[in-house]
């Protein structure tokens, strides 16, 4: 490197020469400046700052970070689900089985006081499929063979309502049998009657054998309809039993399996079988709580009851505190 009279003779302009001769070096090319900072200004001073080292910092936020990151990534999450096939056999609209499958879900959260259970509406998390074979034929028929004899329900109400007016019929003229005898003993005891009061004997004794031959009609009018009901009842038994022989040659059984299953494998679940959006819900929801980790109660009316029976509020089906504590395979 040259010396700055070296520079000084080779560039004179970037110099300054002194009047006794000396060559004055620029600033950049003097070591004082590095050396010695240009002071501040009167009455205040710069602290002599030093660097501030983050490598201990470094060391401290990076794992952190990767914690927070490796918890939220572990937190437990919600079980996802979507609806992935429905055969139109099922004459039910996918946009139908979406809201009853939320409502379904949204029973469990609320039960749970948390979102155990999300609701996909395109087609992520696990599958939600409808296949229709013999279960949902079955089902079919036994609400077309209830159709067909739908009329055998208000028959044998009106049935027993006739009984029960020709029993009080019955008991007001064996009261007025009673009656019209004693008046008649009476006068005979008394060796006759005014004219008048024979006269009014004999129209009580006609209008009663009037009633009775009314009440004997109505009998048997009656009697005719039991014989028809039963008739039409039998019939009735019958066609439910074929239906049902036909669906267990077919494969079908009296279990959960004939309406539903959950697959614990890829926690997929498929509906075969329902009567309406109502007996719907409450098949998802059973098998949603599989789903959570549930196993089969023992308690009639909690969703998790292996059979579906009267004791199960179809109309507004909520977790018991027996179905709870079997959440997450307790």
């Amino acid at each position: 490197m040259h010396s700055p009279k070296e520079q000084y003779q080779a560039d004179p302009s970037a110099f300054v020469v002194a009047p006794n001769g000396d060559v004055i070096v620029p600033l950049s090319f003097s070591r004082e400046e590095e050396e010695f900072p240009k002071p501040t200004s009167p009455g205040r001073t710069k602290p002599n700052r030093r660097p501030l080292k983050l490598a201990w910092m470094r060391k401290l936020i990076i794992p952190a970070v990767a914690l927070l990151i490796l918890l939220f990534a572990l937190r437990p999450q919600p079980l996802t689900y979507h609806v992935a096939a429905i055969d139109p056999q099922f004459g039910i609209s996918e946009s139908e089985v979406k809201s009853i499958l939320q409502d379904a879900a949204e029973r469990w959260n609320v039960a749970l006081k948390k979102t155990a259970i999300r609701i996909d509406a395109g087609t992520g998390g696990n599958a939600i499929s409808f296949i229709f074979d013999y279960r949902q034929e079955y089902q079919n028929s036994v609400a077309s063979i209830d159709s067909q004899y739908s009329y055998l329900e208000p028959t044998n109400a009106a049935i027993v309502q006739e009984q029960s007016s020709l029993e009080s019929e019955k008991a007001r003229l064996e009261g007025e049998l009673a009656s019209l005898n004693s008046d008649v003993a009476y006068w005979k005891s008394m060796g006759s009657a005014t004219r008048p009061t024979n006269e009014s004997l004999v129209a009580r004794g006609k209008a009663y054998n009037s009633d009775v031959e009314a009440y004997n009609r109505r009998t048997a009018s009656l009697n005719q309809k039991v014989a028809d009901y039963i008739a039409r009842f039998g019939e009735y038994k019958n066609a439910l039993a074929l239906a049902e022989e036909q669906f267990k040659l077919a494969g079908g059984s009296t279990t959960e399996n004939a309406v539903g299953i959950y697959d614990p494998n890829d926690r997929s679940i498929t509906v075969y079988s329902f009567s309406d959006p109502q007996d719907l819900r409450l098949i998802l929801m059973h098998e949603l709580g599989h789903a959570l980790g549930c196993g089969h109660t023992n308690t009639p009316g909690s969703i998790m009851y292996p059979e579906f029976t009267s004791a199960v509020s179809v109309a507004n089906p909520v977790p018991t505190a027996e179905d709870l504590a079997l959440v997450g395979g307790n």
